[in-house]
This record gives C-alpha cells, structure tokens and sequence, in this order.
C-alpha cells in the first residue's frame, strides 16, 4: 500500500482490531437465538479485548513453539510497569530529548545484561541489538530472515524510498544491480 494512503491502512487496521471481533461475536449471539439486553454493549467491548488477548497468546506460542524447535533461545522481553510497556516508551521519549542519542537504549541493554532486547511496545515486537555479530548476520548473510513487512516498508518508504535499503527481497532483484551484474 502506498505510504501516503496511512488514512486507508488506519482504517483496515481498526476494522481489524475491532469490527471483526464484533462480528464474530454478533453472529454468535444471532445464531444461538440469545440477546444480551444492556450488556450488549459492555460483551462486545469485552470480547474485543478477550480477542486482542488471544490472538497475542496463540501469536506468543507459536514464537516459543518455533524457538524450541529449532534450539533457539528467545529475545528478553522487556518488563514495563505499565500495559504495553508505555512507561518504557515514556522513557525513552524523554530520554532522546534530553540525553544522547540511544543513551537509553544502552541503559536498557544494562540493566537487562544482554545486548539484544525485545522491546515489545504496545504488545508489538521490536527488537534491538548492539550485537556486533547479529549485525553482521542481518546485513550480510542472513538478510533473507530478516523480513521487514508491508507496514514497516510503507512507513520507511517517505524517508527511504524504494530503493535497497527498503527492500525485503534479493538484491539481485533490484533493477539497477540486476543490469550491473549483467555487465561482468
């Protein structure tokens, strides 16, 4: 999608997170013949939350499911205070205004004694590393692991563009090195 249509994926975003639950549920109560008089309103919104939360759980178990099968060990996730690690968000946004740039990102990395986190900010997944070789694995060898996704691409897309460093394919795709490589 393009990056300047973020209206369109705000809304297929929020048909997502809350007119499919909604539906689901609606079609339930209509197909079992059962009304929920004044506490329609307070069942949808809760099963709009029993909904984000299982989707996380069965997300979340099938990331440990996938690391145990392959002998992984999984990211520290941090541990805010607050729902969705909005504390540590907070920190971090005072942190870059006032302290060197990813100053806080090296606190983080000390207090939790490793040097790659999951930093998991609104129930997302976003990991960090200052680790020399896992750097050097995404951006030499292992690129192809690495997949980035549709809304990542879109928001770099602005800043980035399309070029090579808002890719998620081959390089060899790319067409300005695709006629390079034709020339050796």
């Amino acid at each position: 999608m393009n990056p300047n249509q973020f209206r369109l994926r705000l809304l297929l975003d929020l048909f997502k997170l809350l007119a499919v639950p909604v539906i689901i549920l609606s079609l339930f109560l209509k197909l079992s013949h059962q009304s929920l008089g004044y506490f329609t309103a307070p069942a949808h919104l809760a099963f709009i939350i029993a909904w984000v939360f299982a989707k996380k759980s069965i997300l979340d178990f099938q990331q440990h499911r996938n690391a145990t099968k392959l002998y992984a060990k999984q990211i520290p996730r941090i541990a805010g205070k607050w729902p969705g690690n909005v504390d540590i968000l907070l920190k971090m946004l005072k942190a870059f205004e006032t302290a060197y740039v990813l100053d806080v990102y090296l606190q983080l990395f000390e207090e939790y004694q490793c040097t790659t986190l999951n930093l998991y900010i609104f129930w997302t997944d976003q990991i960090i590393t200052m680790d020399h070789e896992h750097t050097k694995f995404i951006l030499a060898t292992g690129f192809d692991h690495f997949w980035r996704g549709y809304a990542q691409k879109e928001r770099m897309e602005n800043f980035l563009g399309v070029g090579i460093f808002n890719r998620d394919d081959a390089v060899s795709s790319f067409p300005v090195i695709s006629s390079l490589k034709s020339i050796d």
